[in-house]
């Protein structure tokens, strides 16, 4: 359903709006998940950051594609060797929406994980090399590293 949106969007709507409605949709989904994943967990705490560690954790052990790097009470490395979405994307002649979706990790992280910072400097859509994600517990906001 969402590649369906998207190419209607791509087909009806200006690429600056269809990419703006695509990474706010993207955000409030993906902070709508990680509440609900989340929930019962005191913001801030460590007791949400090591939910959320465990909950990547179970999801990347289901996926041949997902490597947990590094996984601590303060840190989570996690590394996409493929990215199934971006792929469906660029199938379909729309990958440039992939990092609109990219960005509601950063989104995600400043609401449901506050005091938690986000850092990628790699993705698979923009540069090719295996996305690197890494979420850091009690080193402030959210920052996007390049």
């Amino acid at each position: 359903m969402a590649v369906s949106l998207l190419q209607a969007m791509d087909a009806v709507l200006d690429r600056q709006t269809a990419l703006f409605v695509a990474r706010h949709a993207f955000a409030e989904y993906m902070i709508a998940h990680y509440t609900n994943v989340l929930g019962g967990t005191r913001p801030g705490s460590q007791e949400r950051f090591d939910a959320f560690r465990r909950y990547y954790e179970a999801y990347a052990e289901c996926r041949d594609y997902i490597d947990i790097v590094d996984s601590t009470a303060k840190l989570l490395r996690v590394r996409y060797r493929r990215c199934p979405f971006h792929d469906r994307l660029t199938e379909r002649r729309i990958g440039h929406f992939t990092a609109a979706f990219c960005e509601s990790d950063r989104a995600f992280t400043e609401v449901c994980l506050p005091g938690v910072a986000f850092k990628r400097r790699h993705e698979l859509a923009t540069d090719g090399n295996p996305c690197d994600h890494e979420w850091t517990f009690g080193s402030g906001g959210s920052r996007e590293g390049r």
